[in-house]
């Protein structure tokens, strides 16, 4: 995967069970690009004190993000709302991982 790529179509997972049943997030978020190929996904973890893991990018090129589940209504909003909307792979110490909207003019959405 590049480090900069659209994202097209997303899909969406909540998780229930127990933490050993589910793993340790409680919902996902699937982010596919014009062909519907999984590019990266987006864990949402419960609101904790210990920090999210990082962003990583998997053998097969998937973006991996971590995020607090009290993020997960605002990234949903933004996949929804904005077009066109990015994600992005910076490697690193620590790696970086994004969704980025492109620059939009002051006011766009108001009407």
């Amino acid at each position: 995967m590049k480090d900069l790529v659209q994202i097209h179509r997303y899909d969406l997972s909540y998780y229930s069970g127990s933490e050993r049943d589910r793993g340790r997030y409680r919902a996902s978020i699937g982010l596919r690009d014009e062909k519907g190929r999984l590019v990266g996904a987006a864990y949402f973890h419960p609101d904790a004190a210990v920090a999210s893991p990082p962003a990583l990018r998997t053998e097969s090129g998937v973006v991996i993000l971590n995020y607090p589940i009290s993020l997960y209504m605002h990234v949903l909003d933004m996949l929804r709302h904005e077009r066109p909307v990015f994600l992005r792979f910076k490697d690193g110490d620590p790696p970086a991982g994004s969704i980025d909207t492109s620059a939009e003019p002051v006011g766009e959405g108001s009407g």
